[in-house]
């Protein structure tokens, strides 16, 4: 058939087949443009292309996809899939299938969220300013447009607004913990001051031209899209991920663990809302952030917020969205100039085709996570009990102590006092005194040695003018500058109450010195890790999918320039740490490199007490601690992948039952509807018999301890509402409460019925 592009006298149509593959095709290739494929179309019918062609097949366009989202609908009513939210309920079925008897998760459900900027959308406004750069008037041209992108992937802007004021001051230590306090969201961590997900700078430049600066985004641990939002006018605000998270507690419940690049600092401003704090510790929500932003996060942080060291994560990273954002770039092209309604079309769309592309590789991601695990648990299990019995290590228990000793010892490290900070200007003014006495001298020398009976002679300038002006001024100077620093050097004495002036052999400078040694010491590492960290990034980068040649380019002369930067800046540590009393070890670059790994930066800055004598900071027993946790987050994960594979093939037998019932039923109701539903049921047997035959797979590798079969869902996770699909859940219901748990023949038995009544469907 052909769809028109206009309902009245039309003069183009265009049929459904090229219409449905631009549709397949757009969502395969982002970056391809409306424009490129009427072009192409057009030169392959000799026609002439004309921006008017375009046109009309974006208007032709945009009816099949609502043709295409009225007939989902419809299948989805008729299948009683239409309740509120449903689509979020049953977005992965591994993560939200939940069966009845399965056992307990200590995380119910594992999500990632992020923003990104590349989906940026033209304000299309044009602005009047005076001389001063302030705004006289503003005229907007973007024509109206009431369409509606339909479905709940979106959560409005006026959802997200109501946490528009919710970041809240940050707590005193002396204010008492709201709610759930095993939780360490109160305590302040640097990283708080570490991350800026957009500076002001770019803010204020993204204002000015663009409406939408970027989209946030929220996924669950498979992959597959929960919701999402636009980020308008602003950068990375909190009442985005607050937004977020107000949605999935008010659909998921509690128990749910949420990685985000700056978890550590939002855990505290989710907590602190007037609005979602009492929710948040009711339902005790928890944060985290991902095992690669865990890179730029001080050792401290991550001793609380690395899934490493979070019971119930399994091997988790909830990096998910960089894989999202990485494919969804494409669209950025599309969107940057398109209109509101046309843009989150196109989000939408992409979105909807990653879901799909999700859902078919889950059996997979689930089949290679659990060999991952086990190869885990037979390689690190050696590992750790060899490691124990070098290091004569009697209990696992000793490996918590250790992480729960590290921490206290790294919140000693507090900020230095102030007193401390006036010690070391004090000291450093008396240097420059020293300095500026010892010159004040010489200057005075050299203007000494010169007899009046010289200065007095007609000649003596005449001769030598510029030679003694240059000398005035310099003993002028000199003169200023003592006078100065013996001013500045009254007052901190007056400040400190100091009696009697510091001498480099009296016992205040000799510990100012060593004090001052430490800082030095310590800001050099500082330098050194934020270089290597950097330098980490880059390499990520380089090799991440999409990057193209000139951004390859300019990252390799950054490394190499870095890498020279890195090499100084060790030179720079091993000279101030050997200035250290003791001195400290001088590095060598593969060892910075270890550090980074280990997270080990933090020890280093420490200089005031020898922290090698504690079992955590040798590096020996940091290794064996390291295999433990990843050893006890395999297990973690083994039993995840074991819940929900059952999951999955129980949401694959209940929704082949439902279909080939339904149907049954609409074959002589609604034919045409019937003949949907059929179709549906083709694709999706088509990857669910992928699904079972890995499924299988995985149940047969060693050490699998989970239910063989099929379960019974949860009543409270399902959520329909039509009907007209009452009759067919009790007939499911009936088959199941009839049927034993190993259910593999009546699985080909349904396949077949599946088969039969697709192509009785086709043929008609």
């Amino acid at each position: 058939g052909y769809l028109a592009s206009s309902p009245d006298h039309p003069q183009t149509a265009f049929s459904f087949h090229l219409l449905k593959y631009f549709k397949v095709l757009n969502t395969r290739c982002p970056s391809l443009s409306v424009q490129a494929f009427v072009k192409s179309v057009c030169e392959l019918h000799c026609i002439l292309y004309r921006p008017s062609i375009r046109n009309q097949w974006s208007d032709a366009y945009d009816v099949y996809v609502r043709i295409c989202t009225e007939v989902q609908c419809r299948v989805a009513t008729a299948l009683g899939r239409d309740g509120p939210d449903w689509r979020l309920r049953n977005a992965c079925p591994a993560c939200t299938y939940k069966l009845q008897d399965e056992p307990p998760l200590k995380i119910s459900m594992q999500i990632t969220m992020d923003g990104n900027n590349t989906q940026k959308r033209v304000d299309r406004v044009r602005r009047d300013v005076d001389e001063g750069g302030s705004v006289v008037s503003s005229i907007n041209h973007e024509q109206h447009d009431d369409h509606r992108v339909p479905g709940d992937y979106y959560i409005t802007a006026e959802e997200v607004n109501v946490f528009a004021k919710e970041v809240k001051a940050k707590p005193s230590r002396d204010e008492p913990v709201r709610g759930n306090s095993k939780y360490p969201f109160n305590e302040p961590t640097p990283c708080s001051e570490r991350w800026r997900n957009l500076s002001d700078e770019m803010v204020k430049k993204m204002w000015g031209i663009y409406l939408e600066t970027g989209l946030f985004l929220a996924l669950c641990r498979h992959g597959t899209t929960l919701v999402m939002c636009d980020m308008i006018r602003s950068g990375e605000l909190a009442k985005y991920p607050l937004a977020v998270i107000n949605k999935l507690i008010d659909v998921f419940g509690p128990n749910i663990m949420c990685g985000y690049d700056i978890g550590c600092s939002f855990s505290g401003t989710a907590n602190r809302s007037s609005l979602l704090g009492e929710k948040v510790c009711q339902n005790h929500t928890r944060f985290c952030v991902g095992s690669f932003h865990g890179h730029a996060h001080c050792r401290l942080c991550q001793l609380d917020w690395h899934p490493l060291y979070i019971e119930g994560s399994g091997l988790e990273e909830y990096e998910g969205c960089e894989r999202a954002f990485a494919d969804s770039n494409g669209t950025g092209r599309r969107t940057r100039y398109a209109s509101w309604f046309h843009r989150q079309q196109i989000l939408t769309l992409h979105f909807q085709r990653w879901d799909k592309d999700k859902y078919e590789a889950l059996s997979r991601f689930l089949y290679n996570n659990y060999c991952q695990a086990n190869n885990n648990l037979s390689m690190l299990s050696d590992q750790l009990a060899a490691a124990k019995q070098a290091l004569n290590i009697e209990s696992d228990t000793c490996f918590e102590e250790w992480r729960l000793a590290e921490k206290v010892y790294l919140q000693s490290l507090k900020k230095e006092p102030e007193r401390d900070i006036l010690k070391l200007e004090y000291l450093r003014t008396l240097i420059r005194l020293r300095d500026a006495e010892q010159k004040f001298s010489q200057v005075c020398d050299v203007w000494l040695t010169t007899s009046a009976e010289e200065l007095g002679l007609p000649s003596y300038y005449g001769r030598a003018e510029r030679l003694t002006r240059h000398m005035e001024t310099g003993r002028r100077q000199a003169l200023e500058i003592l006078v100065t620093l013996r001013t500045t050097l009254m007052q901190l004495e007056q400040k400190l109450n100091i009696a009697e002036t510091w001498t480099p052999n009296s016992v205040e400078w000799q510990e100012t010195e060593c004090y001052l040694n430490i800082r030095t010491y310590q800001r050099r590492v500082d330098v050194l890790e934020g270089l290597v960290v950097a330098r980490l990034f880059e390499l990520t980068k380089l090799n991440q999918s999409g990057t193209g040649y000139k951004l390859r380019t300019h990252i390799a002369k950054a490394l190499r320039a870095r890498s020279q930067a890195i090499r100084m800046a060790i030179d720079r540590y091993n000279q101030a740490a050997g200035c250290l009393s003791p001195p400290r070890p001088p590095l060598d670059p593969k060892t910075v490199l270890d550090y980074v790994y280990l997270a080990e930066f933090d020890l280093l800055r420490d200089a005031r007490q020898d922290v090698r004598e504690h079992p955590w900071a040798r590096p020996a027993e940091r290794l064996a601690a390291a295999t433990y946790f990843k050893i006890c987050r395999s297990k973690e994960e083994k039993l995840r992948v074991e819940v929900e594979a059952c999951r999955l093939l129980t949401a694959i037998h209940d929704e082949t039952e439902l279909m080939v019932h339904v149907s049954l039923k609409l074959q002589s109701k609604d034919r045409l509807l019937a003949h949907q539903v059929g179709h549906l049921q083709r694709e999706r047997q088509v990857v669910n018999n992928e699904h079972r035959r890995i499924l299988r797979k995985l149940q047969n590798l060693p050490g699998y301890r989970g239910q063989w079969g099929t379960g019974i869902r949860d009543s409270k996770a399902a959520n329909t509402s039509s009907l007209a699909l009452d009759d067919a859940l009790e007939v499911v219901g009936q088959e199941r409460e009839g049927s034993e748990s190993d259910d593999s023949v009546d699985e080909d038995e349904t396949a077949e019925a599946m088969e039969s009544t697709v192509e009785a469907f086709t043929h008609d």
